[in-house]
């Protein structure tokens, strides 16, 4: 299909939110690194011509947050596709000037939506470091195409936003599918914005099931930076229909069990297996709930696909909000119901197997409950890997998993290089790491 190059304009004087505070990265933000750009004075960035109408599009809300550091800012705001049809690959140019409208700086960033529908919106946030001078920031369309398809229905209610007591804020919610047909939820993101509209906060991407056959409801949560309880929260989402998969052939072994750390806090830690006959991805969901309502959620993909036969223990430790709630309902979040759940989404057979790498701890050291591992990984082999992962299991003399983690050292490790790690273990509460047994592990993939 033939890439559209197009003008669309809009400029949006500074909107300084003092309501909102600094802003942490997320996956929802996806920031690209910053451009500084050297045009004459109030020069700015144009697309090139293109021989095609410009994509019909208008920006709302354009609103310049400051960040932690002087000069960091978050451009966050909407775009709406005014044509008929639906568009994908949508590319933003937004840009960054002072008082004068000089430019400063410019990113060309994605929206959060990878298809937008006619007059639909999507929210979209750029991130600027080292411009002290900002003054406003303008944005503009350089590229899309039209989309083969539209956005399956999917209706997003019951948000709920919930405090995590470092600033940040939950939102769970849920989603409906209300068409016909099965789908698969690509994006949800929660924006966050002040009583007169304009957007303060836009959240990671949520965790939670992303198939949903007709009729059915799945649960998720996301996380805000920053939130102000006066505010609003709405939801944007995209989804497209699938076929309906076959369940994934992966089970549970055992039930995943809720242990408590030296901080309070709650760790899942259970086994999944791969009972089929082919290499699987796995995604694991995993909700606490007390009685019907549901106090917390988390997702969790392991680093690589399970073999044939194979078992892989997992740890979840982020439940965003859960401990303040249960502290403030006066619930143990031992009493607390454990349900897992595997997302065919992220769960498939797969012919990309991981390729072994060998790997050495040097140092290990335990600081408030956590367990710190230091060492390296080495490709061995004679081609490079891409996402060179070490993945590590604390078991008891009995079997028993007490821990798991995993980090990607990097995005690619040559042939006979290697890589230094930092891998955390989190620790249930009075574990004795004298009576364990760790089993580490490091493996790639081969270049796509």
């Amino acid at each position: 299909m033939k890439r559209i190059i197009l003008h669309a304009l809009i400029s949006a004087s500074t909107a300084l939110a003092s309501c909102a505070s600094p802003s942490r990265s997320t996956p929802a933000e996806a920031p690209a690194s910053t451009v500084f750009s050297t045009p004459a004075p109030g020069e700015r960035p144009t697309a090139l011509p293109s021989p095609t109408p410009p994509l019909l599009a208008e920006f709302q809300d354009l609103t310049l947050i400051p960040g932690r550091l002087p000069g960091d800012w978050s451009v966050i705001g909407l775009v709406t596709n005014r044509s008929t049809g639906s568009v994908g690959e949508v590319e933003l140019n937004v840009g960054l000037y002072d008082a004068n409208d000089t430019l400063l700086a410019h990113q060309v960033i994605r929206p959060a939506l990878a298809i937008i529908g006619p007059e639909a919106q999507s929210p979209f946030t750029a991130r600027f470091a080292g411009a002290a001078a900002a003054d406003h920031a303008q944005a503009d369309v350089v590229a899309y195409q039209p989309a083969d398809r539209s956005p399956a229905p999917l209706q997003v209610d019951q948000l709920d936003p919930r405090p995590m007591g470092d600033g940040r804020t939950a939102v769970y919610g849920r989603v409906v599918n209300i068409g016909p047909q099965t789908i698969e939820i690509e994006e949800l993101v929660v924006m966050a914005t002040t009583l007169t509209g304009g957007p303060i906060a836009l959240s990671e991407t949520a965790a939670g099931i992303s198939f949903l056959r007709p009729g059915e409801t799945a649960p998720f949560v996301t996380v805000l930076a920053s939130y102000d309880p006066a505010s609003s929260v709405h939801a944007f989402s995209s989804a497209r229909s699938v076929t309906a998969p076959a369940d994934p052939a992966l089970s549970f072994p055992e039930p995943p069990r809720i242990e408590i750390d030296q901080e309070g806090s709650p760790l899942v830690i259970g086994i999944i297996r791969n009972d089929g006959a082919d290499w699987t991805t796995a995604d694991v969901v995993v909700s606490l709930r007390h009685n019907d309502e549901l106090a917390g959620l988390a997702e969790l993909r392991l680093p690589w696909p399970l073999a044939p036969g194979e078992t892989q223990a997992f740890l979840l430790d982020e439940f965003p909000g859960l401990v303040p709630r249960m502290r403030s309902i006066g619930l143990e979040l031992t009493s607390l119901a454990v349900m897992s759940q595997i997302d065919p989404a992220a769960s498939r057979i797969t012919a990309s197997t991981p390729i072994s790498l060998d790997t050495s701890v040097t140092a290990q050291e335990v600081i408030r409950g956590t367990l710190f591992l230091k060492g390296s990984v080495t490709n061995g082999g004679s081609r490079k890997v891409d996402r060179p992962s070490v993945v590590a299991v604390l078991r008891s003399t009995r079997g028993e998993v007490l821990s798991s983690g995993f980090v990607i050292a990097g995005a690619v490790l040559e042939a006979g290089d290697s890589l230094p790690f930092i891998l955390t273990l989190r620790l249930p509460d009075g574990v004795d790491l004298g009576t364990g047994e760790f089993d580490v592990r490091a493996a790639g993939f081969p270049p796509e």
